[in-house]
């Protein structure tokens, strides 16, 4: 599984995530990420294409959580 993580800022939340209220409250999160970068995902846009994803929050303690789950259309 291949994941790169970003830091969590107001402009990728505002601009990539749909449900920033219920992201925003988990502060214990210091990134998160899409593991193997589906098409229609944040920055990985393709006309007419969008795969199932989730978004994977990263704690400071080393765990990941799932913090969102997109279906395929």
């Amino acid at each position: 599984m291949s994941m790169t993580p970003h830091p969590i800022t107001d402009e990728l939340l505002n601009q990539h995530l749909a449900n920033y209220q219920k992201l925003s409250k988990r502060n214990c999160l210091v990134s998160i990420s899409v593991p193997g970068m589906p098409a229609g995902s944040p920055v990985m846009e393709v006309d007419g294409v969008q795969h199932a994803y989730q978004v994977i929050g990263h704690t400071e303690k080393g765990t990941d959580l799932i913090v969102a789950t997109y279906p395929a259309p």
